[in-house]
């Protein structure tokens, strides 16, 4: 498997040479995807694991960059700065991870836990 996906990485070098830099990247990022399926099919029929479910775990974190780029996309005359979109995403996958209930939510809850501990320590040695 890995001699086959160094080969078909080797197929995008032409296109940015005659091309330039954007026919290379849009090139890498379908050869990606093109060695992603390769992987998915390789695993499912190797180890028995559904190639559909698969899909699933990877398209559904992408669903609420989806949403707001189409709300950025398809409201006229609405220009969302890169920053508020990133903000926006960040709130919009919280709230998807919460919904689907990921058990990453508790990691994050155990990181900003610990950051209050950290900031009401570090206040309370200040005051003194």
């Amino acid at each position: 498997m890995g001699l086959i996906q160094r080969f078909l990485l080797l197929l995008p070098l032409p296109l940015g040479f005659w091309y330039g830099i954007e026919a290379f990247a849009v090139a890498v990022i379908f050869i990606k995807y093109v060695i992603l399926f390769i992987f998915i099919g390789f695993a499912h029929l190797q180890l028995k694991l559904s190639a559909r479910q698969q899909l699933m775990n990877i398209a559904l974190p992408v669903i609420p960059l989806i949403i707001l780029e189409l709300f950025s996309f398809l409201v006229p005359g609405v220009s969302v700065h890169e920053i508020l979109k990133t903000v926006l995403f960040i709130i919009l996958q919280m709230l998807f991870l919460l919904l689907i209930r990921h058990e990453i939510i508790d990691l994050v809850k155990g990181v900003f836990q610990r950051l209050k501990w950290y900031f009401i320590n570090w206040r309370s040695a200040h005051e003194e």
